[in-house]
């Protein structure tokens, strides 16, 4: 462990990746070696920037305060990841960067598509079980189609894909050279991979068009950050400063931490245990927010899928369809591939 000065830190906006280095090893069975190693460097704050590791690693950290006087100092994490499925807030940092890096792909291959011959690329993305990058990507990178988790892929849907594909290709005639990209999320499906649906396409073309596969990896993790992630990280670690400032002079709302917090103060150290001092910050809207992590977890968060309950992105689904020249419009889009249309726009 070794302090960080201004100087180490200078340049560090413009550059991509963890200049801290990153750790998914959770807290469960050390939480007394944590405890222990806080006390002993003196740590009376703790920030927390990562996924949904460093969400699940917070909850417990403040689920064993009781046990661990030294867990008793305000605690909060900063959301940091492109699959942007940590619950409490819209956007994670580094999800706009790696959204940049979809949509400048899918310009990319639709032009290549376009100036070779009639093509259809398969793009497989990141994002992990939550369909967030697939259906910005292909929102605004001008997808046919998105596979994502939160629907699921059948047969169903991929033959009216395929029709789709046919009848839009058999319309524009043989003068017309328009490539198309689908959009599918890595863990949409076991069974349909991408170069299985790549060779369902190319078999069911009827020599209208071809069907190639893109992967785009971790070509989603690199590079520099983009602007509002800079913006949004400043913001938030600004926001997370005073946050921490004022829980660490808070006053304690019952009797027995307020003699511990008064015992604590007068050795020059923290003493807390409000629900309110273990929070995820979070961007809704134009405003940051702080919330609770025990009531996160408790109402928004479904750990087995690794994401929020709440998908606020998932009503602008439907727009993808609709944009690409499907037969219906987008409520009715959301509806059939969701299965449930109430569901969708309460989404």
């Amino acid at each position: 462990m070794a302090p960080i000065t201004r100087r180490m830190v200078l340049n560090w906006t413009a550059r991509g990746g963890s200049e801290l280095g990153t750790n998914r090893e959770q807290p469960a069975g050390q939480v007394g070696v944590c405890a222990f190693q806080l006390q002993r460097n003196g740590i009376q704050a703790l920030l927390l920037v990562g996924g949904f590791e460093a969400f699940t690693a917070l909850h417990t950290l403040a689920g064993a305060r009781e046990q661990y006087p030294a867990l008793c100092i305000p605690m909060v994490h900063i959301p940091a990841t492109i699959s942007n499925n940590v619950p409490g807030t819209e956007y994670s940092l580094g999800s706009d960067t790696a959204l940049n890096a979809i949509v400048d792909a899918c310009d990319k291959l639709k032009q290549s598509a376009s100036a070779s011959r009639k093509r259809v690329f398969v793009m497989e993305v990141h994002g992990g079980n939550v369909g967030y990058l697939a259906t910005m990507g292909g929102l605004a990178g001008g997808a046919t189609g998105v596979y994502i988790p939160e629907e699921g892929l059948n047969l169903a849907r991929i033959q009216r894909d395929v029709d789709h594909l046919q009848r839009r290709y058999a319309a524009e005639g043989a003068a017309t050279k328009e490539g198309r990209v689908l959009l599918r999320n890595e863990t949409v499906s076991d069974t349909y991979t991408t170069d299985v649906l790549c060779s369902i396409l190319r078999a069911e073309a009827q020599g209208q068009f071809d069907a190639r596969a893109a992967v785009l990896g971790h070509l989603q993790q690199g590079g520099a950050p983009s602007p509002l992630d800079r913006i949004r990280a400043t913001r938030l670690a600004s926001m997370c400063i005073d946050w921490i400032e004022r829980h660490a002079t808070g006053e304690p709302c019952d009797a027995t931490s307020r003699v511990a917090a008064a015992a604590a103060a007068a050795a020059g150290s923290v003493y807390t245990t409000t629900r309110e001092s273990a929070c995820v910050i979070g961007i809704r809207g134009a405003d940051l927010v702080f919330t609770p992590v025990a009531d996160l977890m408790l109402l928004n968060t479904d750990l087995k899928k690794r994401r929020a309950r709440d998908a606020w992105w998932m009503p602008a689904r439907g727009l993808v369809p609709l944009l690409a020249g499907y037969t219906m419009d987008a409520a009715v889009a959301a509806a059939k591939t969701t299965g449930n249309g109430e569901q969708a726009a309460k989404l």
